[in-house]
């Protein structure tokens, strides 16, 4: 019985390691059909259906990309924060946090135990824009790396090219 069990662990673990090998190879053959290039075309055209064009010729979408990140992450983030994160000065930063505070997409709470303390926090709308943004994203990612069927969105593919019913996301 003891042997009967040790070599069913054995096979089990030598299942595990060759289901893993397949998954990298899968992986790296999806990774080769990637074209950069349309990828970022793609992230550019999805960001400018989403936020105003001149948000991508400065700081902002530094600071949106922060905000988000501090947001998902559980954390605040104060002027001085954002400027060490985005690397642009706490001035300028101040500037860019007006203009998107003007559009709606982050609000300022203060700090209720220091009166000198305050955070930027991206609003609804920030954080809706960005998740869509980043879902198309990944949608395009993971079709342009054949994981998805392109007539069916939300339904993966497998190895062979089958539909399965597995859903993503």
């Amino acid at each position: 019985m003891i042997d009967q069990t040790a070599d069913q662990l054995s096979l089990l673990t030598e299942i595990r390691q060759k289901l893993e090998e397949m998954e990298r190879n899968s992986w790296a053959r999806n990774i080769e059909k990637l074209d950069i290039g349309k990828i970022a075309m793609d992230l550019r055209k999805a960001r400018r259906e989403l936020f105003p064009d001149g948000y991508f010729m400065g700081g902002n979408w530094d600071i949106l990309l922060a905000l988000d990140h501090a947001g998902r992450t559980g954390r605040k983030m104060q002027l001085a924060d954002i400027a060490r994160e985005s690397q642009i000065s706490e001035n300028l930063v101040q500037r860019y946090v007006d203009v998107l505070m003007t559009d709606g997409f982050v609000y300022q709470e203060d700090d209720a135990s220091d009166h000198h303390k305050a955070y930027i926090i991206l609003t609804s709308k920030g954080m809706a824009q960005m998740k869509q943004l980043f879902v198309e994203i990944q949608t395009k990612f993971a079709r342009m790396a054949g994981l998805f069927d392109t007539a069916q969105p939300n339904v993966l593919k497998d190895d062979a090219g089958n539909s399965s019913t597995g859903r993503a996301g």
